[in-house]
């Protein structure tokens, strides 16, 4: 059957009008085409739910769904095309837009697959999360940088901290020239929460964004009702795989100016910072562990943030680990040019497993874990 369709295609394709001039290699590449049924939460998402199909950051296809829930229907001409050049090898990720049940998608992810092959037909069911997916801790040993593995945050057992409903995020995904930007933004409902949370004693708010596509840039919005709501509270941000622990003097100066709070997160430039570590006094001949990750926000004051070990491999022999934890640190080029050397704390799972590294800084901009060359003077 797949052949016959192929042949179909392929035959359409032929009877084309086709300039002479035109080279054989410029002739279209026949699509691979993918149909299924869109759910969520066992449920059929209705009709009118726009399905795209991306592959690094390009939508190479898009579709809608019936009222049946399903995108694609028995004809070839009625299932989801999936067209491109060199697609073979990589990963073609489906995205969600529209609205039910109350809410609002854009682009959510909802599944992912192998490119199937050119003119190939293939049955993928797809599913919408109402609420971003629980990242587990990752042990060291996966990418690094923004994006990948986790840092658990043991606060479900501390009475003094309340946890955001995640259900009051909304997530937005745009694709611009293959860079993807995935924004955040906290819902001014959960002003309720955050109040009845004061009420109840709490002096923390955790707010865990999970982000669900391996974005190039990732953006965290908390609106200034929110803030105002926070006042006199810490602010602990899990950001997928960074931490920012935000002390409550500097929540009050954001409620007081009535400015929200945006923070946003992308691999910063290895060959820049390689550079800088080596001009640097204190960090020469040191080695950039893993990807150095760039924070950009307004915050200004002492704030805490923890980034994973993810990527970096801890020697198991104990005099070799014990001389590598102790010869890490942070080297931090901060948008004002200034560069500094942090010492950090490193921070270890329940099976006393090193897995990231806590550290204080009062500016933000391109943070990297490094190797010192020697014990460091800090």
């Amino acid at each position: 059957m797949h052949r016959i369709i192929k042949l179909v295609i392929l035959a359409l394709l032929l009877s084309l009008p086709v300039s002479s001039a035109l080279a054989q290699h410029d002739l279209p590449v026949i699509p691979a085409l993918c149909y299924g049924q869109v759910t969520s939460e066992g449920n059929s998402v209705p009709a009118g739910i726009t399905v795209e199909a991306i592959v690094d950051g390009v939508v190479c296809g898009d579709i809608v769904t019936n009222e049946a829930g399903f995108y694609g229907g028995p004809g070839i001409e009625s299932k989801l095309a999936v067209s491109g050049n060199e697609l073979d090898g990589k990963k073609v990720s489906f995205h969600i837009t529209g609205s039910f049940n109350g809410k609002e998608y854009k682009q959510v992810k909802a599944g992912e697959v192998s490119y199937w092959g050119s003119g190939e037909v293939k049955k993928i069911d797809l599913q919408i999360k109402t609420s971003p997916a629980t990242v587990d801790p990752s042990p060291p040993g996966g990418g690094g940088g923004p994006g990948g593995g986790g840092v658990p945050q043991d606060t479900d057992n501390d009475n003094n901290f309340a946890t955001i409903s995640e259900t009051l995020f909304s997530y937005q995904i745009n694709v611009d020239n293959g860079q993807i930007t995935e924004n955040v933004a906290i819902s001014n409902e959960t002003t309720v929460e955050i109040i009845q949370a004061k009420k109840e004693g709490k002096t923390a708010i955790v707010i865990n964004v999970n982000y669900q596509v391996d974005s190039n840039i990732k953006i965290l919005t908390v609106p200034t009702e929110v803030i105002n709501s926070a006042r006199d509270v810490n602010l602990q941000l899990n950001l997928n795989d960074i931490t920012l622990e935000i002390p409550a003097t500097i929540v009050n100066i954001f409620a007081l100016n009535k400015q929200e709070l945006q923070i946003t997160l992308q691999a910063g430039n290895a060959s820049v910072i390689r550079s800088e570590i080596k001009a640097f006094q204190e960090t020469q001949g040191a080695t950039i562990l893993g990807t150095p990750t760039e924070i950009q926000t307004d915050l200004i004051g002492n704030t805490s943030v923890t980034l994973p070990l993810t990527g970096i491999k801890v020697p198991t022999e104990s005099a070799a680990r014990e001389a590598f934890l102790s010869s890490l640190g942070i080297f931090a080029l901060h948008s004002d040019g200034d560069k500094e050397l942090i010492k950090g704390e490193l921070i270890n799972d329940k099976d006393g497993v090193p897995i990231a590294i806590k550290f204080n800084t009062s500016k933000f901009s391109t943070f990297a874990i490094i190797k010192l060359s020697e014990q460091p003077k800090i």
